[in-house]
């Protein structure tokens, strides 16, 4: 992703404004050549900006959310949400052959058909931009969460919304129990949703989850109220 930094400071009313540090030749057509103290100067402005100033990151338009989520739908369709990676399972200490045996058990069926262009029909035309389980608007853009790399200083370049996870957009699968294909990431068994429900709900069964996040005072989507109050009505039939 493409990403530019700059540092901006606000006014009383809380505009923006650029920050620059100019220098302007008295003698007009006159070639500057920096000297020591204009360096030393060019310094300490850096850090002015820094401790008077914010950082206002912004993300390319180029930059194509879907391709990111699809990126991470196949992450999570090779070994489980979390990859299965060397790295943690470094930490229990694994064989690379029990390495490979457990990334093919927590893998899913993954479709050809899961692509940038697909997800955004699945988000912005069938669920029309909301949370298929909250039916909250959903900013695409948000699924930028990436810490980046460290850079030769040993500082890392964290993309707009990293520590904001909870928001990211998320693919879910409606489907948790059957083969692999039947609970695997297939257009018609995938949601879009964001991480933070998506953790909360964690293989709990479809309806069960309506009725966990009604019990919570969760907001529901309007377009799921129809089946939660035949869910309720069961509910209240059973007891």
């Amino acid at each position: 992703m493409n990403t530019k930094s700059t540092w901006k400071i606000r006014d009383a009313n809380g505009a923006l404004y650029t920050m620059n540090l100019t220098y302007k030749a008295v003698k007009p057509g006159h070639k500057r050549i920096a000297s020591k103290k204009m360096k030393l100067m060019a310094e300490d402005f850096n850090e002015l900006k820094k401790k008077y100033g914010e950082e206002i990151i912004t993300i390319s338009k180029s930059s194509n959310p879907y391709n990111r989520l699809a990126k991470i739908i196949k992450t999570s369709a090779t070994g489980g949400s979390m990859g299965f990676s060397t790295r943690h399972s470094d930490n229990i200490k694994l064989t690379k052959a029990e390495i490979k045996q457990k990334r093919e058990e927590a893998s899913r069926y993954i479709s050809e058909n899961i692509t940038a262009e697909a997800l955004q029909k699945k988000l912005e035309v069938d669920q029309e931009g909301l949370c298929y389980w909250r039916g909250i608007k959903i900013d695409p853009m948000r699924v930028f969460t990436y810490r980046g790399p460290k850079n030769n200083k040993g500082e890392y370049s964290p993309e707009p919304y990293w520590g904001d996870e909870c928001e990211a957009m998320s693919a879910d699968r409606v489907k948790m129990v059957g083969s692999k294909y039947e609970t695997g990431y297939r257009l018609d068994n995938i949601v879009i949703t964001t991480r933070g429900i998506n953790k909360m709900r964690n293989d709990m069964e479809h309806d069960k989850f309506i009725l966990a996040l009604n019990r919570q005072g969760i907001s529901i989507n309007p377009k799921l109220k129809p089946l939660l109050e035949k869910l309720l009505k069961n509910e209240n039939k059973e007891s």
